[in-house]
């Protein structure tokens, strides 16, 4: 990389994962996000942006980086020290306040497509469809682009394990390491997702570097199959057998967890994270606030706490992944002694790699949690698997 011929696109969805740890499982439409901020969600998708730059340093001096305003990626440059231009749109000066649109990322994306070697966007599902919008026709060649991941549900396959993955895959790939292929593009109904129910849907194909290792694949939803059910009904019986009095059990989300509620006859939020304590539900749908305020409440009671928690399917993902109210505070609240990880022998087959994944937004707390555990994969039967 010694000539400086490089030129790199970046753009970030300011609003990227801002109803994750409010518990909205998303932030897709203007009333979302209006909800979000008047239950106190803070953006951070330009942090996440900001990491990804970071580790972009070894190309300061040998890339131009083009970007747009304000928070939608100029703020990033100006923390982080490395030139830019951000005179392609002229977008106005953006305060988190105003509103950010996706067509402001699409309207981006087609003015800097013809002019760049690679694109690097922030955000989630539904700005990854932005960008796919914005590709359109007509471009003279096929750009690839890499996503960072900010937003709550991250479905698609152009997405980095962490931004820090993404940067070290833009590396390589400028490096002429590594090639391009497709990567899918997903997303869901975010109305039907808050209504427990997960309907996915391929939008189409977005190029990007093939690094299997650093890059996330799509999500997979779990089989329909008699003995995937009856294995998530095994896990459950052994879970609630082994349910001491006195623990507060924090529910997480997916329809592998879903049975053990069933089993108490208590309504599980599907999507979401409840709580039970002594065979009552003691929190339903709890977001960041709902989930530390339990955690001091029992631990003043002098009650006993225990996480149960599954992966995302095929992606590996423990936290990081549509349960963003597990913010790395709460974890912390938790602790990584309390934390029971199950899934169905399906899911274990489908590891990459056979690993679990983490991408908790603390760098530091994803380092500490690496090491061995033990997994439910029936019952009364384990597993050790790793967590990278």
């Amino acid at each position: 990389m010694s000539r400086k011929e490089f030129t790199i696109g970046f753009v970030i969805n300011p609003v990227a994962g801002l109803g994750g740890t409010v518990g909205l499982k998303g932030t897709d439409g203007d009333e979302i996000i209006t909800r979000a901020i008047q239950l106190g969600a803070i953006p951070k998708a330009w942090r996440r942006g900001c990491d990804f730059l970071e580790k972009l340093r070894p190309l300061k001096e040998k890339a131009t980086f083009i970007t747009a305003a304000a928070y939608m990626g100029e703020n990033c440059f100006q923390k982080v020290a490395i030139p830019y231009d951000a005179k392609v749109l002229e977008f106005r000066k953006l305060k988190f306040s105003e509103e950010t649109t996706g067509k402001d990322t699409a309207d981006f994306i087609t003015a800097v497509k013809d002019k760049v070697d690679i694109i690097a966007f922030v955000g989630g599902d539904g700005t990854a469809r932005d960008v796919l919008e914005g590709m359109g026709a007509g471009s003279k060649r096929v750009v690839p682009v890499i996503g960072i991941p900010a937003g709550v549900k991250i479905h698609s396959a152009v997405f980095g394990i962490t931004p820090a993955h993404a940067a070290l895959v833009m590396l390589k790939f400028l490096a002429g390491e590594i090639g391009v292929g497709e990567g899918e593009v997903m997303d869901i109904d975010e109305e039907a997702f808050r209504n427990n129910r997960v309907e996915a849907r391929l939008y189409g194909y977005l190029q990007i570097p093939q690094e299997p290792a650093f890059m996330q694949g799509s999500k997979e939803g779990s089989p329909v199959e008699t003995s995937d059910e009856e294995n998530k009904d095994r896990i459950a019986d052994h879970v609630v057998s082994t349910m001491d009095r006195g623990t507060c059990y924090i529910i997480g989300p997916g329809s592998t967890t879903k049975p053990i509620l069933d089993k108490l006859g208590l309504q599980k939020t599907l999507l979401g994270v409840d709580a039970v304590l002594d065979g009552k539900l003691v929190g339903s749908d709890l977001n960041e606030m709902g989930l530390s305020d339990l955690i001091t409440s029992m631990k003043r009671q002098g009650k006993k706490i225990q996480l149960i928690l599954t992966v995302i399917g095929a992606q590996g993902f423990l936290f990081g992944r549509g349960n963003l109210q597990f913010t790395p505070g709460v974890i912390k609240g938790i602790g990584g002694e309390n934390i029971t990880i199950i899934m169905t022998r399906h899911k274990h087959s489908t590891l990459p790699g056979g690993i679990m994944r983490n991408d908790t937004r603390d760098p530091a707390l994803d380092t500490e949690m690496r090491g061995l555990y033990r997994v439910l994969v029936d019952e009364g039967e384990y597993k050790i698997v790793r967590l990278e």
